[in-house]
């Protein structure tokens, strides 16, 4: 990998010969990640890169931006969006959720929730996962509670990307079909919720008046406003 400096960068000693796991040297006997020359940028500057396309040189300015987050790290003045289908609560998974198994939740919370709040990068614009937060107990959902805290990936083979087109999806659906189909994200193998639309809206409602739930889906839902 070979990568060219503009004269002006703040880092204009750095001779960018990288190696294949692209740290570069600079000065003497040091060696820096690649990544450091993009920290040093600021959103909206320009990168000067000069690339290689059909064996002839190319010189393009990147401006740099910082990564979107597949999961947000903080909400602000934001309530908890949430909806109840049958027995399954739903919510979108953020990092103060997982901060509720306490101080060490990058050790005690999900592994599979925790890597894709770290790592995650969104595949399509609005992408923010979707998880199945809570089974209550119920004829419907017997034998569901150990797949709770887990990533809902598909609705009847429709994906799901963020909560307000799933609540969308699962409200067209319970008109259209008999059964819904929940795909969740497990390792070693995809496991599958399912619920019977015929039954789903009484035990939706005999399970918000057992548990004193205002609501089964939250007013931003209700209203559409959030994605």
């Amino acid at each position: 990998m070979n990568a060219s400096l503009s004269s002006t960068s703040p880092c204009p000693c750095a001779t960018l010969h990288t190696a294949d796991t692209a740290p570069f040297p600079t000065r003497l006997q040091e060696r820096l990640s690649f990544q450091h020359l993009i920290h040093l940028k600021f959103a909206g500057d320009a990168c000067r890169c000069t690339l290689l396309r059909d064996g002839k040189e190319l010189v393009v300015d990147v401006p740099v931006a910082p990564l979107p987050r597949l999961v947000p790290a903080y909400i602000y003045d934001l309530p908890q969006p949430y909806f109840i289908y049958g027995g399954l609560a739903f919510v979108p998974l953020t990092e103060p959720y997982l901060m509720e198994w306490g101080d060490d939740w990058l050790s005690d919370a999900p592994h599979e929730l925790v890597e894709l709040t770290l790592s995650g990068i969104p595949s399509v614009p609005e992408e923010r996962p979707v998880i199945m937060s809570r089974c209550f107990p119920s004829k419907m959902t017997a034998g569901y509670s150990s797949l709770t805290d887990r990533r809902v990936l598909a609705v009847n083979g429709e994906p799901v990307v963020n909560v307000r087109q799933m609540y969308d999806l699962v409200e067209r659906l319970h008109h259209e079909a008999d059964h819904l189909h929940f795909e969740l994200k497990c390792v070693g193998g995809n496991a599958a919720v399912v619920v019977e639309t015929a039954t789903a809206i009484a035990v939706r409602d005999d399970i918000l008046e057992t548990y004193r739930i205002p609501a089964h889906a939250s007013k931003d839902l209700l209203e559409g406003g959030v994605a």
